[in-house]
């Protein structure tokens, strides 16, 4: 009897420790402009295909460096391999087609992250069909991979509404 109590109460507060450290890195990101950064500059792989042309990834990438946000490759055709690895590579960020049930009707794109604390590991960006071309959806989501958060200020980069959003980068106050 003794034995399953104590397993019962470990168990108990390792579910409440989970939870609050669940809330707190969530409180962080949503309380902090640039939640994370890259240790080492990122490959970006294009794993989405030829309609996600170079000339469009270029100017996304210029526009992030332009910001002093570099990265240390950009691959246009990757290897097929590469792209039918895992979706999330550490040291990459990758651009994908989004599963035409993976979005819901109003989301262009989005990015996953994976990190440690704060340390960015990798990204992978998510378009939904017929969406890559637009304008500034690329600079908004490669904001998102090199560890940006929304902000609701009309013209800002990272606006979360496309019909809001700008071409004007800042880190707010």
């Amino acid at each position: 009897m003794r034995r399953s109590s104590v397993t019962i109460g470990m168990l108990i507060i390792f579910i409440v420790g989970f939870a609050a450290g669940k809330y707190f890195m969530l409180s962080y990101e949503n309380s902090t402009f640039k939640s994370f950064y890259w240790l080492k500059d990122p490959i970006i792989l294009n794993c989405h295909g030829e309609d996600m042309s170079l000339i469009r990834v270029k100017k996304a990438l210029r526009y992030w460096d332009d910001m002093g946000y570099e990265y240390k490759k950009y691959v246009h055709r990757p290897d097929k391999k590469a792209c039918d690895g895992p979706k999330l590579i550490e040291g990459y960020v990758t651009l994908r087609k989004a599963d035409p049930d993976q979005l819901d009707f109003d989301i262009l794109a989005f990015t996953t992250r994976r990190h440690a604390s704060a340390e960015m590991k990798g990204a992978t960006i998510y378009f939904k069909k017929n969406t890559e071309g637009l304008e500034l959806l690329l600079e908004h989501e490669l904001g998102h991979a090199y560890g940006f958060t929304h902000v609701t200020i009309p013209g800002h980069i990272m606006h979360p509404n496309y019909d809001i959003m700008g071409k004007r980068f800042w880190i707010p106050d």
